[in-house]
């Protein structure tokens, strides 16, 4: 996906949170949850593209995040925080 799409999707992802969170947290949980985690996925993507670190046919899937084998198979080049940032977005895709 090209990097304007992933832009445009992220504004859609911000705007629902956005939404979300002015009618009622307790009653969007999942769209919340949902949003937060298809967001993340969009930064990372974002990050990856403009660091020419992946091409643009390249597509992380929710589900690697449930396996560290499946990362460190899928992602295998190095980036700035790595073991940080995918600390942080394994604990974004951890069920509740």
């Amino acid at each position: 996906m090209k990097v304007e799409n992933h832009y445009k999707r992220l504004k859609e992802n911000i705007d629902v949170l956005n939404a979300s969170l002015k009618k009622s947290f307790i009653d969007r949980q999942s769209t919340i949850a949902f949003s937060i985690s298809a967001a993340s996925i969009h930064m990372i993507e974002i990050f990856f593209h403009e660091s020419n670190l992946v091409d643009y046919s390249f597509i992380i899937k929710h589900e690697w995040f449930k396996s560290k084998h499946k990362l460190d198979e899928k992602l295998r080049f190095n980036f700035p925080k790595k073991q940080e940032i995918l600390e942080l977005m394994k604990y974004i895709h951890e069920p509740i």
